[in-house]
């Protein structure tokens, strides 16, 4: 078998250098393993994504490698290096983000939280200001004269009390003469 350039960057480099060493043309290489010419092209310029499935990407490697008389342990092996490099990478972003949205999810719940302790104690300060306000006596007004005095008025008497709006000044009044 030859061995492969080994300075070759990734998979699909050191699958051209051994093809070039090889002697052979990406046609033959198609033609003898069957591999669709587009595929191939896709291994040598390292696309693949081009290809549909990393199965497929691993078994026309393998294919390839044989073809050019290189062992398909070093393509695949460079290829699965790649892609723990990329999982790596992959995963340290993900947490990145993890990270980034937890620590966002607790500012939130900060904010909620002050934003829930200023509200209630707006609410209790309201709340004390309501209970503790002493209100001015009422003032009695003597219906018959039409004075307003300062003065605590009567109990009220065991006799009947109605509701009576006057149209112009809507006045609660006590009418005796109701039975």
């Amino acid at each position: 078998m030859i061995d492969p350039i080994v300075d070759a960057p990734s998979p699909g480099a050191a699958l051209l250098a051994a093809r070039r060493a090889a002697g052979i043309s990406l046609q033959d290489v198609a033609r003898r393993s069957r591999v669709p010419l587009s595929a191939l092209e896709a291994l040598e310029g390292d696309r693949f994504d081009d290809i549909p499935a990393m199965v497929y990407v691993r078994g026309f490697m393998r294919l390839y490698a044989r073809e050019v008389r290189l062992d398909p342990g070093v393509p695949l092996g460079m290829l699965e290096a790649q892609i723990s490099a990329i999982d790596a990478a992959a995963a340290e972003a993900e947490f990145e983000a993890e990270r980034t949205a937890s620590a966002n999810r607790m500012h939130q719940i900060r904010t909620a939280g002050g934003y829930t302790a200023v509200v209630a104690a707006l609410i209790a300060v309201v709340l004390g200001a309501l209970f503790s306000f002493d209100p001015k006596p009422l003032e009695a007004k003597d219906l018959r004269s039409g004075e307003i005095s300062d003065a605590e008025p009567a109990p009220a008497s065991p006799a009947r009390v109605f509701e009576r709006a006057e149209r112009d000044d809507h006045v609660l009044a006590l009418d005796p003469s109701y039975p």
